[in-house]
């Protein structure tokens, strides 16, 4: 995968192309780094492939439609920087649109703690609804997050959280599983 903007189109449900279009107009995502390796999961039965770590520039914000805000900031929740990262999640964790749901089930699995207290400080019923489909969707995925937050518990917090139930990406792990699985 490379920065393209076909490749950038492929990390989105079809129905936004337009909205990823007009977006890229927008702004100039500026890299000296390529995009290699992507991800794939489906949404509403379409598959999408969502690059790993992007290491755009973070571009000017104004004059985005809601829906260009939201492509963009998805997007940069796979940014190289961990602050990026987050400060991307916020600005999602608000809207409960289905499609945003595989850039934040993946944030699950990464080693950021404060981006998975973000993450359950901000789940509500609707959130949680769309966790559960797309985990339904997407069972490898879930079966592959659920191996990486425990491996990351046991890599940097099995000291501060000796019983991993009481880890916070364990605990929302637990409450996709017991409300839909």
């Amino acid at each position: 995968m490379n920065n393209s903007k076909e490749n950038i189109k492929k990390t989105f449900p079809v129905f936004l192309t337009n909205d990823v279009l007009m977006l890229l107009e927008k702004i100039d995502l500026k890299s000296e780094f390529q995009i290699y390796e992507s991800f794939a999961v489906t949404l509403n039965n379409e598959l999408v492939e969502i690059p790993y770590r992007v290491y755009f520039e973070e571009p000017n914000e104004k004059n985005l439609t809601k829906t260009e805000f939201l492509i963009l900031n998805c997007l940069f929740t796979r940014h190289s920087d961990g602050f990026i990262r987050q400060k991307s999640l916020e600005r999602i964790l608000p809207f409960d649109e289905y499609w945003i749901t595989p850039f934040v089930i993946k944030l699950l699995g990464e080693y950021v703690i404060e981006i998975l207290f973000t993450i359950e400080n901000n789940l509500n019923d609707k959130i949680l609804d769309n966790f559960i489909h797309f985990s339904k969707e997407n069972p490898e995925f879930l079966e592959t997050t659920k191996r990486r937050i425990v491996s990351y518990w046991n890599c940097y917090y099995r000291t501060q959280f000796p019983n991993i139930e009481n880890y916070v990406g364990f605990k929302i792990l637990k409450k996709i599983v017991k409300s839909g699985l």
